[in-house]
């Protein structure tokens, strides 16, 4: 699907991807927070006890200089709570702190985490930083005695450093503003995040904006201006308004980008920003009287640019002062700008969340395309944004499921309470939710935590096709939690050499990763260019009864493209190795890993190394070679073959371990050894092979291999990943490994 921009040049379609929250009514999530709204409950209180003695304080006459208000809207959350080692911090720096910047650092991560992006995709990328915000309460307390004022007062209170702090911490380098319009702080940060990603500033943006109030200073100088209501409670556009507003605590955050780079990155899509602006009331008869004509002005002039059909709103989310003066002048606004343009059967409906309205509870109109948030600023800025319903998405098809297929579900925290928490929590969603789980969210959740979440130190993992089955996995005692080291640990990838194919190898990757199918698909083309009368992919893909897998001619090149494959795959998936050995020509694939082979090298070796056992048996059609494991080491191995009166016939092919053997050599001999081990009772087992690789055999067409892979050079050693010969037991150097 391609971004199309509703809009003129230059206004670019800007996406929002990601969001948190903390408000009140102990909302802590965005989906605690629509059940806030659903159930038509408030976040309203009495001032807490721990921000400050509210009867101390309190005097209904606003002209004796104490609090006006019984009440507002707080967090319920213990301010004190703070992972500093989690953010790098020290515990003396955050106890400077203003509790707003450590909100803010949480919740900029969990929009982070919400978008599904993580961390270490965003270091060091020009991402942006914008945060509303007002004066800091903590900073008055923190300097009362300027005796114990803190060492990082500074970093731990100055507004500038509630964006500054979150760009620190992720190693952002696009632009840290922090803005202060007053109650229009967070819209006028968002209006300037998308200017700054739409001018090429920003690759991305976080909008975030906090609000703690832990002061009585400044509730007393706003009640001197009669800012507040008696009650503390907000009533927008309601009869019960009166004279002021309720002051309120929260924080929240939102994560930008371009619409063309979220529908590319298959990001989760909340809604599109088609258009802001932020213009200033002027002169009025008060710095702090409203005006509708520039509240008009903005909203015209937002959508004129954006070329909006302003009939295609459907509900605005308003200021809502909850004043007499405020949501008269607010609504005539919004009704000449946008409700005058509708058709009389159409009516707009407006709203303000700071009293969940009976209007936020009614259906949106199915044609409007747009809402329009509006928010104005009690200094005299006036913001305003438009937003459009997210694009609808392809549904994921059931048939294509594979609802009872094993899933991977990875877990990790930055400590081991922490990952124990995350533990209970997703078995408490799922047990909420357990009859979504065979329908697609175990599928979006076995990708979501594989591939859009930052891996951190404490891991666990669980493998599941049931619901009910991860539940009881989650709630285990004894389930092993990992603790892996910053570092990344080396990766070594082990090739496997002839004889453990089968007739279904490689068919489910096949069916469900292109990068895997591309690879078999790359092998099968130049197999056939090489004359190749079987089609590897239709071999791979025939029944146990017509499967023709254990012809060597077919077995060679197919172990080495399904390794091939399975390489590429791991690659796509950002594993690489470190260091790789091979077992017998498990060293082609080996070398290709290395990079020192390319697929068609690689192939040729494998094919090439089939076709001389065809000649082996055309030319000497009495040899029947074959071989056996033994569970015993070489040096025993050679004693119960000079028992068996074998030695002379038999050769060892492959060292495996100290207590294990591979034997090669005529198949009779084999089988008389067989007997020979049966009777003592030691482990052995005839491999899926018809010919007697790694012994003197192989002489008698080794020159016809040599002539035929002549050609085949390695290239360069890659520098980073090893090559260990499982012949000569040490690393080797990759262009040691041609044919001569």
């Amino acid at each position: 699907m391609k971004a199309k921009a509703s809009a003129q040049e230059g206004v670019v379609p800007i996406a929002i991807v990601g969001m948190s929250c903390r408000l009140p009514g102990d909302v802590s999530s965005l989906d605690a927070f629509w059940k806030l709204m659903c159930r038509r409950r408030t976040g309203w209180s009495s001032i807490p006890k721990d921000r400050f003695n509210r009867d101390a304080y309190y005097d209904p006459n606003t002209k004796n200089g104490g609090i006006n208000s019984e009440g507002g809207y707080f967090l319920k959350q213990d301010l004190a709570l703070f992972d500093a080692p989690f953010f790098h911090i020290t515990k003396e720096e955050a106890h400077a702190m203003d509790p707003q910047q450590r909100i803010l650092l949480e919740c900029a991560y969990e929009a982070l985490e919400n978008s599904g992006t993580p961390m270490e995709l965003l270091n060091g990328r020009r991402i942006g930083v914008f945060v509303g915000a007002g004066p800091s309460d903590y900073r008055l307390a923190n300097l009362r005695d300027l005796d114990t004022t803190p060492t990082f007062d500074t970093t731990g209170n100055q507004e500038a450093f509630l964006a500054g702090r979150i760009s620190h911490f992720f190693n952002f380098k696009g632009p840290s503003l922090t803005v202060d319009t007053a109650c229009s702080s967070s819209l006028s940060a968002l209006h300037l995040a998308v200017q700054s990603i739409r001018c090429g500033e920003s690759e991305q943006a976080i909008v975030g904006a906090c609000r703690i109030n832990l002061s009585p200073d400044h509730w007393i100088s706003m009640s001197n201006l009669r800012l507040f209501s008696d009650v503390g409670k907000t009533y927008a556009f309601d009869h019960r308004a009166k004279s002021g507003y309720a002051r309120g605590e929260g924080a929240g955050c939102l994560v930008l980008k371009p619409l063309h780079l979220a529908l590319e990155q298959n990001d989760r899509i909340r809604a599109i920003v088609v258009n802001t602006g932020v213009n200033h009331n002027g002169t009025t008869v008060g710095i702090v009287a409203p005006s509708a004509e520039q509240q008009e002005l903005l909203i015209r002039e937002a959508c004129l640019a954006a070329q909006i059909d302003v009939r295609k709103i459907g509900f605005v989310e308003a200021h809502g002062t909850g004043t007499r003066v405020g949501d008269p002048v607010e609504a005539l606004a919004i009704h000449k700008a946008i409700a005058s343009c509708h058709p009389p059967n159409e009516p707009l409906c407006i709203g303000s969340v700071k009293t969940n309205v009976p209007t936020l509870q009614t259906t949106w109109p199915k044609a409007k395309k747009y809402i329009s948030v509006n928010n104005l600023g009690f200094s005299g800025v006036n913001a305003h944004c438009i937003l459009e319903r997210a694009p609808t998405t392809a549904e994921f098809s059931l048939e294509q499921a594979h609802d009872l297929m094993q899933r991977l579900f990875v877990l990790s925290a930055s400590n081991q309470t922490s990952l124990e928490l995350s533990m209970r929590q997703l078995g408490i969603f799922l047990e909420q939710h357990a009859e979504l789980f065979q329908a697609t969210l175990a599928r979006n959740l076995t990708y979501t935590l594989c591939q859009r979440r930052s891996h951190l130190p404490w891991r666990a993992a669980f493998v599941s096709r049931s619901c009910t089955g991860l539940i009881q996995s989650l709630n285990k005692p004894m389930v092993s939690l990992k603790y892996a080291p910053h570092k990344p640990r080396k990766i070594a990838f082990v090739f496997t050499g002839q004889g453990a194919q089968w007739y279904a190898m490689g068919r489910g990757l096949l069916q469900s990763h292109a990068t895997f199918a591309s690879t078999i698909q790359r092998a099968d083309n130049h197999l056939l260019s090489l004359g190749s009368e079987f089609s590897l992919l239709k071999e791979l893909l025939r029944d146990k009864e017509t499967s023709r897998i254990e012809r060597p001619y077919i077995s060679q090149p197919a172990c080495t493209a399904i390794q091939l494959a399975l390489t590429d795959l791991l690659r796509s998936w950002g594993i690489e190795p470190s260091s790789v050995i091979g077992h017998s020509s498990g060293e082609i694939a080996a070398a290709y890993a290395t990079k020192a082979l390319t697929l068609e090298s690689a192939i040729e070796l494998a094919f090439y190394r089939g076709r001389c056992i065809l000649q082996l048996k055309r030319d000497h059609p009495d040899h029947r070679g074959s071989m056996m494991a033994v569970g015993v080491g070489v040096p025993a191995l050679r004693d119960l073959l000079v028992k068996a009166h074998l030695e002379n016939v038999l050769a060892v092919a492959c060292e495996n371990s100290p207590s294990s053997t591979t034997l090669s050599g005529d198949h009779h001999a084999l089988s008389q050894l067989a007997i020979f081990l049966k009777e003592k009772n030691i482990f052995h087992r005839m491999l899926q092979v018809e010919a007697a690789y790694h012994s003197p055999a192989m002489c008698l067409v080794s020159e016809s291999y040599e002539s035929a892979i002549q050609h085949i050079n390695t290239l360069p050693e890659s520098p980073k990943v090893q090559f260990y010969s499982s012949l000569h037991g040490c690393r080797v150097e990759t262009t040691r490994l041609n044919s001569r």
